[in-house]
């Protein structure tokens, strides 16, 4: 009786040694080993949002998850990624911008050409004429860095005048309130809504249709009702913008 006793202590030890020494120390993925997996720790309460890009997976997970549950989540997950690894290998590598004169610039989802020209009396202005973007710098000045800064904000000013307007006029129909507008610079974001009602948006969607922008707005204000992405915020959506999958899509392949 005693020796069984013992034996089942001691087999239940063993179990439990080899549970504790099988959980991972890193994540791993065996279909993708090659591809390095960022694990960046959020004060998200419950949910795990993976994320694949520039030939990495970036996961967002609650602080205190274990490991082991983060690992067992990204195994479910792992035919999405290889199909979000198969599709980005398939687009056509962009070009990096040069800021030279002549090069194609998008803005509002239309092509304009890059003319980069001495200042008149107005000083360093930035604007649209005849289907050219017109960026006037002194001679010191029209280089890469500078034309860049010179387009950033001005896409900043366009962002700031441009907007406000549309958020306050889809507000209406959608019956939210809100709060202060942000505008800022994301590199993986177009926009937020806080809970305090805040919205913020990327300047880099002034290069979007204008529909694709009403869309973004659409999705931040729809926030305001449903601040989650559940079955109920997307028939929201929906309600507003029927279309709002065509826009969706031309944000994750074009945009």
């Amino acid at each position: 009786m005693v020796k069984r006793l013992l034996n089942s202590l001691l087999t239940s030890r063993s179990k439990i040694a080899h549970i504790v020494s099988s959980k991972p120390t890193r994540l791993e993925l065996p279909e993708h080993p090659d591809t390095p997996i960022e694990l960046k720790r959020t004060d998200r309460k419950k949910t795990v949002a993976f994320r694949v890009a520039n030939n990495r997976i970036k996961i967002s997970a609650p602080k205190r998850l274990a490991l082991y549950r983060i690992q067992q989540l990204l195994d479910r997950r792992s035919e999405w990624i290889g199909r979000q690894l198969n599709y980005q290998a398939s687009l056509p590598t962009e070009l990096p911008r040069r800021y030279v004169d002549g090069e194609p610039i998008i803005y509002l989802g239309r092509r304009y050409r890059l003319n980069i020209t001495l200042p008149t009396d107005q000083g360093h202005t930035v604007s649209l004429r005849a289907g050219a973007l017109v960026v006037e710098l002194p001679d010191s000045q029209q280089n890469h860095e500078s034309v860049k800064a010179a387009l950033g904000q001005w896409y900043q000013l366009r962002a700031e005048q441009r907007l406000p307007k549309i958020v306050q006029q889809l507000s209406q129909k959608i019956g939210v309130d809100y709060g202060d507008i942000e505008i800022r610079h994301f590199k993986s974001r177009w926009g937020s809504c806080r809970a305090d009602g805040r919205l913020q948006f990327n300047w880099r969607l002034m290069m979007a249709p204008s529909k694709v922008i009403e869309y973004v707005v659409v999705h931040e204000l729809c926030h305001r009702l449903h601040l989650n992405h559940s079955p109920a915020f997307w028939n929201e959506v929906e309600r507003h913008m029927p279309e709002f999958q065509h826009h969706r899509k031309w944000l994750k392949t074009d945009g």
